[in-house]
């Protein structure tokens, strides 16, 4: 037979490995969960990175406005030039545009004085929409880009260009939020 003080121990031992076992099973639990001091930092530094994010938004599209803008004024700077290349050997008058180019002689350091959209010696600058439509003022609301020529003739047949596009056109060239500019060469006669 059995001694009973064995038989308490051998219950007791039973008793102990239970619990054990218990918690050591409760212990994983806890150990993997997370604290609720863990959760509050973790939101705490996903709403500040959510934060700082957020606030690159204006910037982000700030700087898609201006390649957008200096794009638009880029691709007027472009119909400028091929209108101007255009223009047939001693003729005044661009063919699309209708800026008028007089010569003023053939001395190369004499710029050219009459520029601008055909109608008679307006000069420049002159404003344009998107769309290539010229205005001779910025008043109107399609008047979005201020265009200036400056002409220089550097022999009797050719007679070099200088190109500024800017906007807004509501405000003069100097005090402008960007440009595009070129020189390009016309061949006049």
């Amino acid at each position: 037979m059995r001694n009973p003080a064995d038989m308490r121990i051998g219950t007791t031992r039973r008793f102990f490995s239970r619990r054990c076992a218990l918690e050591s099973t409760s212990r994983n639990f806890s150990s993997s969960a997370f604290s609720l001091v863990e959760i509050v930092i973790a939101i705490g530094i996903a709403a500040f990175c959510l934060v700082a994010m957020l606030g690159l938004i204006p910037t982000g599209m700030k700087s898609v406005k201006s390649a957008t803008e200096q794009t638009a004024a880029t691709a007027v700077l472009q119909e400028i030039v091929t209108d101007l290349r255009s223009t047939p050997p001693g003729s005044n008058t661009s063919p699309r545009l209708g800026i008028a180019l007089t010569s003023s002689g053939a001395n190369p350091s004499t710029p050219a004085v009459s520029i601008g959209p055909s109608g008679g010696g307006i000069t420049s600058p002159f404003y344009m929409s998107e769309s290539g439509i010229i205005f001779t003022n910025n008043t109107s609301i399609d008047a979005r880009y201020g265009v200036s020529l400056t002409m220089t003739n550097q022999s009797t047949f050719l007679t070099s260009v200088q190109i500024v596009v800017w906007w807004p056109s509501k405000v003069a060239c100097t005090n402008a939020q960007g440009s595009v500019e070129t020189v390009t060469t016309i061949l006049r006669q």
